[in-house]
């Protein structure tokens, strides 16, 4: 017996190599085709004619499909497991960037169509799955694996754009091309999953953490306070309904941000070379940001930072709107990036500390469908204010607007109190 345990803890744990897999499945699955279809909207735009409320029309498609495919994605997951949910999507993103390079004038009204099959992808191939297996694997290092696992979405944010820059002006090429890179990271994505995931460390005859199940089970067992909760006593709290004011001011700037930042950098006269840079840019300030409120959301509350963080995100936009010089520019991007990353990454904190672990899936997934329609919409409004008026800058002054009160509103909310204390005492806290 002796002699098996000391076994078992000298086993190299596999979870590591795991969540290498699952990182690098954030690069290609997910960050590599959004900053491909956020990027090659002006050519896409240009060749096809499109105006854009169409624009904004094709990136809702996205985000809906994206924050809709949640609960279909969990039964997946809970029928045939991890690795081969994230098989299923990246076939699906391999066939919808492949089916996206044939597109001709004729054909453009199967862009909307395979765009949301993009978002589907995102869901089934790396987002949803990949959070699965990293909570499996890990609790104790359940924090840092998380921030490494959302990191590969981050730094594919960042280098992808040079990439699908370099591909697309080569001669010869053209957007097309960024579709081409797009599958074949498909292909090496499917491939990773098949033979480098494992769905929990179970299955390898190990636990997570690598230490034994007694090690681990006192950290998964859930406060009492936990159990009190349920997602109808969650969504009758006023807690609750500020989380979702506050989600929707980083959300609609997040997503219109995505979808027409690309445009409005182009009217303003700057180079696709520019667009390139400011994307990287707002992906790196993200990154910071994520880090940062890691930190020091151990020493504060992270209701005050995404507070903080929404100011920022505000003044982005409205320094975005009119930006004619490039450090201006560079500013204003970095602000929007690092505001909006550092605001969801408070927003899942603060879900979490409010709520706890035991209805935090199912809050988390009611929350992110809500604010998924939101972001569906946002893109939409922008586009369709800009055929009429000719300029983005009023319906940015109006996102800002809502990100500010969302601010207001999370920075003078109190930690909600669980349902049977507060019957007994009435109070809230802080």
């Amino acid at each position: 017996m002796v002699a098996d345990l000391t076994s078992e803890r000298i086993r190299p744990f596999s979870g590591w190599r795991v969540l290498a897999a699952l990182w690098l499945l954030m690069i290609l699955n997910e960050a590599l085709p959004l900053i491909t279809l956020t990027n090659l909207a002006p050519y896409i735009t240009e060749e096809f004619a499109l105006p854009r409320s169409q624009v904004g029309l094709i990136f809702a498609f996205y985000s809906l499909a994206l924050g809709l495919s949640g609960p279909f994605c969990a039964y997946f997951i809970a029928r045939i497991g991890v690795r081969w949910t994230l098989v299923i999507g990246n076939i699906v993103l391999l066939g919808a960037a492949l089916a996206i390079t044939t597109l001709q004038t004729g054909s453009a009204l199967l862009l909307p169509v395979l765009v949301q099959l993009i978002g589907i992808s995102a869901a089934f191939g790396s987002a949803i799955p990949g959070q699965t297996a990293v909570t499996r694997w890990f609790v104790r290092h359940r924090s840092w694996a998380i921030a490494i696992f959302l990191a590969g979405g981050t730094v594919g944010g960042l280098i992808s754009p040079h990439i699908i820059r370099l591909v697309v002006e080569a001669e010869g090429t053209g957007w097309r091309a960024g579709w081409m890179v797009v599958a074949a990271a498909a292909a090496v994505a499917i491939f990773v999953a098949v033979f480098l995931v494992i769905d929990d460390p179970e299955k390898v005859g190990q636990t997570p953490d690598g230490g034994r199940e007694a090690d681990a089970s006192p950290d998964i067992a859930a406060a009492a306070w936990e159990s009190e909760w349920t997602l109808r006593s969650a969504f009758c709290n006023p807690a609750m309904w500020a989380v979702l004011i506050a989600g929707f001011g980083f959300i609609v700037i997040y997503h219109t941000f995505n979808s027409h930042g690309a445009l409005h950098i182009r009217d303003l006269g700057f180079s696709q070379s520019m667009v390139a840079t400011c994307f990287s840019v707002a992906i790196a300030a993200g990154f910071s940001g994520q880090m940062l409120a890691g930190w020091v959301g151990q020493k504060i509350s992270p209701r005050l930072i995404w507070a903080i963080a929404l100011i920022a995100e505000a003044a982005g936009i409205v320094l975005f709107s009119w930006a004619t010089s490039a450090p201006t520019l560079l500013v204003a991007v970095a602000l929007i990036g690092g505001g909006g990353a550092t605001s969801m990454v408070s927003m899942i904190t603060t879900i979490g500390n409010w709520f706890g672990r035991v209805i935090y899936p199912a809050v988390y997934g009611t929350v992110n469908a809500i604010l998924s329609i939101a972001g569906a919409l946002a893109p939409i409004l922008a586009g369709s204010w800009f055929d009429v008026a000719g300029s983005y800058q009023t319906v940015f002054y109006a996102f800002a607007t809502i990100c500010l009160i969302g601010a207001l509103v999370i920075f003078r909310v109190s930690r909600p109190e669980p349902p049977a204390k507060r019957r007994t005492s009435g109070e809230g806290q802080e």
